[in-house]
Parts: C-alpha cells; sequence; structure tokens
C-alpha cells in the first residue's frame, strides 16, 4: 500500500511449508533489519516483492520490484518453478 514493510515467511522443512509470520516496520532504514512487533495483512493489501542485489560495477545496493498483488487471507505461499 505504498508503505515500506518487511515480511517475515518461515519454511519448514520436515513439511515443505511455508507460512508467514506477519508485516513489521523497516526501523534502520537498512533492507534487511525489521522491528520485532508484526502485524498481519488484511485483505486487499497491494504486496510488492522487491528484490535487493549488488552491483559490483557501481558498488552499491540496488533494488528492482519483481511483481505486485492483492493479498487475500485465504491465500497460501508456495514455491514456483
Amino acid at each position: 500500500n505504498g508503505e515500506r514493510k518487511n515480511m517475515t515467511v518461515a519454511y519448514y522443512f520436515d513439511t515443505e511449508e511455508y507460512e508467514m509470520i506477519g508485516i513489521s516496520e523497516d526501523t534502520s532504514g537498512h533492507i534487511s533489519v525489521a522491528s520485532k512487533e508484526m502485524s498481519m495483512p488484511h485483505d486487499g493489501d497491494t504486496i510488492s516483492t522487491i528484490f535487493y542485489y549488488y552491483d559490483s560495477e557501481t558498488e552499491d545496493w540496488e533494488e528492482t520490484e519483481l511483481e505486485s498483488f492483492q493479498y487475500n487471507s485465504g491465500m497460501e505461499i508456495s514455491e514456483e518453478d
């Protein structure tokens, strides 16, 4: 919804399933640090997946948006080929 947040997802090796743990604020301005306070997204929220990568030519971290989708509580997180 236009706000930068961090989504925490767990993967369970024994069942090969994913679970969304929650959404938290980015408290440091750094791409990998999140707040300990979490909430769940609401139906209709827009979630955009962002891929971060290091550009060795510019020696800077870059980001690119991969996709956006509307969240609903019936969704499942899964791996795609």
